[in-house]
This record gives structure tokens, sequence and C-alpha cells, in this order.
């Protein structure tokens, strides 16, 4: 593994471990795996949004499967200048300890949520949950901002979904060796109705148009994750939103590839939202499956006689 500069780094070291008679040889479907590692790296990454405000990266590596149960080995790295922040005796960024036991909150707090959510905003840092009228918690306001998101519903949902399979019983989540939550197979059928259960102020989807991968000529682009891209077929100009950070910190560092007047393969879904009582249809980027530059323009100076 690559060598990470304490100065710079702060970093946090725990493991997934999924368990069950169907994964006693230690082997496990990557058709399963992966998509609960992506999630994973996805809800760190809100986490750490979420305490840092977006100012620090966050990355999120793998250091080793284990045999057995299904053991996955982590490092969560948040580069953070823990130097200058100890000579001058002060913290402004939170560490990769606090963004994992946000993370740790958030799928904690899921697990317990089997009904219906009032949410009460209390004066002490701390929302009040009251599932069904009768059970009565308390969460870190942030905990609630993170986990009342639709994306961070998403994430989780995908961490643990290798337990919906037979013979998978149990995620065990470790710090320094010791378990530290635990998300048992039950669990599952109260984390997959979080998005009904939980109040929200993000609009409700009624329609998601089948996906589709089409050809366009590139208007614009943005690196800003708030400004749209503009792509037209020749008779339509469309805006789709860009969900992939990754495509956006290309465009910052100036390597994306793109540029206007590009042609582009890419995997669109369209969804349909009541915004206001009207609906809103919005186009998400999905994925960019090709690009061909603009062909080059005859100008009539290299003909051939």
């Amino acid at each position: 593994m690559e060598e990470l500069d304490e100065r710079t780094v702060s970093r946090v070291s725990f493991a997934f471990r999924y368990s069950g008679p169907a994964i006693d040889a230690g082997l496990m479907d990557v058709r399963d795996l992966a998509p609960a590692l992506l999630a994973l790296g996805d809800l760190c990454e809100q986490a750490n949004y979420q305490v840092n405000t977006g100012g620090v990266a966050v990355k999120v590596q793998i250091r080793a499967f284990a045999p057995g149960s299904f053991f996955v080995d982590f490092w969560l790295n948040v580069g953070v200048l823990l130097t200058l922040a100890n000579t001058f005796g002060i913290n402004p960024i939170n560490t990769a300890k606090d963004v994992f036991d946000l993370v740790k909150s958030a799928i904690e707090t899921a697990k317990f949520i089997k009904g219906r959510v009032d949410a009460t905003q209390l004066e002490n840092g701390h929302t009040r949950l009251t599932i069904d009228h009768k059970h009565t918690f308390d969460v870190a306001d942030r905990v609630y901002d993170l986990i009342s998101k639709r994306a961070v519903q998403d994430d989780i949902k995908q961490i643990v979904s290798p337990l919906r399979h037979e013979g998978i019983e149990e995620l065990n989540i470790l710090e320094n060796g010791e378990v530290v939550e635990v998300v048992e197979a039950d669990d599952v059928q109260f984390i997959d109705n979080l998005h009904r259960a939980l109040p929200t102020a993000e609009p409700e989807v009624v329609e998601t148009t089948s996906t589709i991968e089409k050809s366009f000529k590139v208007i614009s682009l943005s690196s800003d994750p708030r400004h749209r891209w503009r792509l037209t077929d020749g008779t339509n100009t469309i805006t789709v939103k860009v969900d992939d950070h990754h495509l956006h910190e290309a465009a910052q560092e100036g390597h994306l590839g793109i540029e206007p007047g590009f042609i582009v393969k890419v995997r669109i879904r369209s969804e349909t939202t009541f915004v206001d009582g009207e609906p809103k249809t919005e186009n998400h980027l999905l994925k960019i499956l090709e690009v061909k530059p603009p062909e080059p323009r005859d100008d009539g100076t290299n003909r051939l006689l």
C-alpha cells in the first residue's frame, strides 16, 4: 500500500465482515460485493462532506481480504494539515475518526428506524426521532441530516444488500479489531424502507423513464456540480446533471479530454419529479461510453487534383 504522510493525512482502520454458511469458505460473488464497496466509498464521501463541508478530500482504500467469513479491511484517509493544526493549537478540520463515526452512526440509526418517523429538532444539537408515535430516541443533527439524504439511504441499502442472499446472515463493522456495529439479515427490510419512513424535503420521484444510450454533440461543459452540461442530438438540446464527482474533478484538473464540439456517446437516465405541484424532468448523465473529437473541416485548401 502507498505510504502515507502522517503530517498531511488523518486515517482510521476499520473492517467489514460478512458472515454466514454461504461464505464460510471465504468466497463471495463479486456482483454482490462490488456494489457494496462502491456504496461504502460514496457513503464515506457523503459523511466527510457533512463534517468537513467539502473542503477536505477523503479516500477509502482496501487493505486486505481475510479467509473464513468474508472480511474486507480498509483505510479511511482524510487529507488534513495536522502539523499546522497542532502547531497553532487549532483543529479546523474533522479527522478520519470523526468521518468513520458518522458513517457508523448512520448505519446504526438506519437499522433502528422500523416505522414512520416524526422528527423534532432539539436545542442541544440533536434531533428527536419518534417512530410510529411510540418509540423515541435522539440522534445528533449531523447524523439525521446525513441519513435523510436519498443518496445516503441508497448507499446504506447497497452496503447491506449481500444480506438479502440466503446464507449470508450478518455484517459486522470492526474498528481496531473490535466489533462496533452489527447489521443482521432481519434489519434489511427496515433499511429498504428508509425512503418511506423518513420525512424529506427532496422532491418525490414520480416516474423514472428507461435509461438510454445515445450520441450527442457537446455544447457546453462545467466543472461545477451545480451547473448542467448541455448536449444536442442535432434536433433537440438537453441539459444533463452529472452525478459522477470524478468527472467534475477531471474537469477541474483539465484532464477530462472533452471539449465543446466533441461527440460523446452517453448513458442517461431521466427522472420526473413534482416541484411545487408541477412535473419537472431532470436528465442524469450516468456514464460516458465513447468520446470522438470533431471531424476536421474541409476549407478547400487541401483538395486533391
